[in-house]
């Protein structure tokens, strides 16, 4: 197993979903090499990004799977 991590705080919405989901793409890239100079092949490795997310003014986080059908919450009085 090889994680790969960073901080960040930001509100998540449809500008700020496009720049985790660089950003996940980045990580995941670093923790595949990882494991790839460890031995292993590329077709045996599968990966899961996840997000701690937590509510404004909350403590707490929540992990939270980020899937390829994930999208950002919509915005009051945002149009489809």
């Amino acid at each position: 197993a090889e994680e790969a991590q960073e901080p960040a705080a930001s509100s998540l919405n449809k500008t700020e979903h496009n720049m985790l989901a660089k950003r996940l793409t980045e990580l995941e890239s670093q923790a595949v090499d990882a494991l790839v100079a460890q031995g292993y092949s590329r077709e045996r490795i599968a990966t899961q990004p996840f997000l701690n997310l937590r509510y404004e003014g909350t403590d707490s986080a929540v992990m939270t799977p980020m899937t390829s059908a994930s999208r950002p919450p919509q915005a009051v009085g945002e149009a489809e």
